[in-house]
């Protein structure tokens, strides 16, 4: 079966017309990458108590386009309107994300100081607890080693004893009364 012969227009529109799906699918791709980046720097600054630890504890659209592999020119185009949308999107999520962020050397540095503080005092109950288990441990070894030797006692007196009864007649006493 012979394939028909497209006319120049034809074969352009066609050109045309698959050039504007890959470039469709290909946005709508980095839209998606884009966003799941947005969504991890988030996931990022929740999981660090409200800072950012990476670009100096700066969020902007650059930093997205940065961790989402693309240039910080791929925003800047003014074609085609979606990608003009997204732009508009990523500066208002940036710009949210900024407000709500404890930025600034002074409030980084006291927050991670604030943290380190607090680590400090978990670190000194840590220890004194420890202590306080040695310090039970030692005094239960100590009572154990008691009651090891009694133990020991215990059962010399019971062979004393069994020697002692060997070739006499035992008569069991009830140990109830009726």
């Amino acid at each position: 079966m012979k394939r028909s012969k497209l006319t120049k227009a034809q074969n352009d529109a066609r050109i045309a017309s698959e050039g504007t799906k890959a470039a469709k699918a290909k946005f709508a791709a980095s839209r998606d990458l884009i966003r799941k980046r947005m969504r991890e720097i988030e996931a990022e600054i929740e999981g660090n108590d409200g800072i950012y630890p990476h670009a100096k504890g700066r969020v902007s659209a650059a930093e997205v386009l940065r961790r989402a592999g693309k240039s910080d020119a791929y925003l800047r185009k003014s074609e085609p309107p979606e990608l003009v949308d997204l732009r508009n999107e990523v500066d208002e999520w940036a710009a949210r994300v900024t407000k709500a962020l404890d930025a600034g050397a002074k409030v980084v540095r006291r927050r991670i100081t604030e943290r380190v503080e607090h680590i400090q005092g978990e670190l000194a109950q840590v220890r004194q607890n420890y202590i306080a288990a040695e310090i039970l441990l030692s005094e239960t070894q100590a009572d154990l080693e008691k009651a090891a030797s009694k133990i020991a006692e215990l059962e010399a007196q019971n062979a004393a004893l069994l020697k002692e009864v060997v070739g006499k007649t035992v008569v069991d006493l009830p140990t109830r009364r009726k």
